[in-house]
């Protein structure tokens, strides 16, 4: 199952883009606001903001490519508020924003997925650092130790 909702999604790009130090939303037409429901899925060739396959924080049903998915198009795709550019996910930004602190995703598998994915992203932005990841009945957890300390 390879499901993401706009709406969720959404939340997740304004927690994520709200933490980044440097993070301005420009605004296409400043007589209306920023809505960031409203838009729409748009093609970017810069995407994915990390690799599937080498991420070993996904579990098997919710990694596409392991179970086979033969396109990868899919992934190219970000969220397009109508009236707003929101800025690129900095990783590093991101592991310094959020160093000594802790992140809980809270609800059903799109959390989980969204989690995970959230994990490979910050991997990738510390390709070397070391990570323990943990799970006991329905909580994960991932640790970057390093990141925490000299990011």
């Amino acid at each position: 199952m390879c499901a993401c909702s706009s709406a969720v999604l959404a939340v997740t790009v304004l927690l994520l883009s709200s933490i980044h130090a440097n993070a301005v939303v420009e605004l296409k037409n400043h007589d209306k606001k920023c809505d960031l429901y409203d838009g729409s899925w748009v093609f970017d060739k810069s995407y994915p903001l990390y690799d599937v396959e080498k991420c070993p924080l996904i579990l098997q049903q919710f990694n596409c490519m392991r179970n086979g998915r033969p396109d990868r198009r899919y992934q190219k795709y970000r969220w397009q508020p109508e009236n707003c550019n929101l800025p690129r996910w900095d990783g590093r930004e991101f592991g310094k924003r959020v160093r000594g602190k802790r992140i809980m995703f809270v609800g059903d598998s799109i959390s989980m997925n969204q989690w995970e994915s959230l994990g490979c992203m910050i991997r990738a932005a510390y390709p070397r650092a070391p990570y323990s990841s943990a799970r006991s009945g329905l909580l994960s957890t991932i640790l970057f130790p390093v990141i925490l300390l000299f990011s």
